[in-house]
């Protein structure tokens, strides 16, 4: 991605300019020749050249995100199988009602995680879901997994989260940009 960094960005050297310049006539070259298959990983997409990233440029830019809210409820489904505690439960106060009942502990961790997926949870990158899936299985273990409890555990990952701030934002402002 150094090669491809957006010459309009003030903090560039001279050098840098001149080698984003460079890799756009590659691009040309290599895309004219029709010989070769291009692939670009980054996590900075938007930082690149408008030059690189336009129409025509790449046939297809896909965005390979944070695992998404079905495969990280499958991944805690299994953790409770692996444990044979897939059928606990786990009381649930609805306030609607007044009253505490007893649901499954992978449907309320589902739920909880809905609610706070995108605010928190879909930022989370693979490994600090897994860290933080564990805690979370810490509680379903104890049973005292809570609405609270969840959103506790929640603030504390979220302090050492990966994706926050600027980079937050840069990853909500590629998605837009997969074709």
């Amino acid at each position: 991605e150094e090669f491809c960094l957006d010459r309009e960005d003030k903090t560039l050297t001279m050098e840098s300019r001149m080698l984003t310049t460079a890799m756009l006539t590659q691009l040309n070259d290599l895309r004219r020749q029709q010989k070769c298959v291009f692939i670009v990983a980054t996590n900075r997409l938007r930082s690149f050249d408008a030059a690189v990233t336009r129409p025509g440029r790449f046939d297809l830019i896909y965005l390979v995100g944070t695992p998404a809210l079905k495969e990280r409820h499958a991944r805690f489904v299994k953790r409770l199988e692996n444990e044979g505690i897939h059928n606990i439960t786990q009381p649930v106060f609805d306030a609607s009602t007044q009253k505490v009942t007893q649901e499954l502990a992978s449907d309320v961790v589902y739920e909880y995680l809905l609610e706070d997926w995108d605010n928190h949870v879909r930022f989370l990158n693979f490994a600090e879901n897994e860290a933080f899936m564990e805690s979370v299985m810490a509680l379903v273990r104890s049973k005292q997994l809570s609405r609270e409890a969840f959103q506790a555990l929640l603030q504390r990952t979220m302090v050492t989260a990966t994706i926050q701030g600027a980079v937050k934002e840069e990853y909500v402002q590629s998605m837009q940009l997969s074709r």
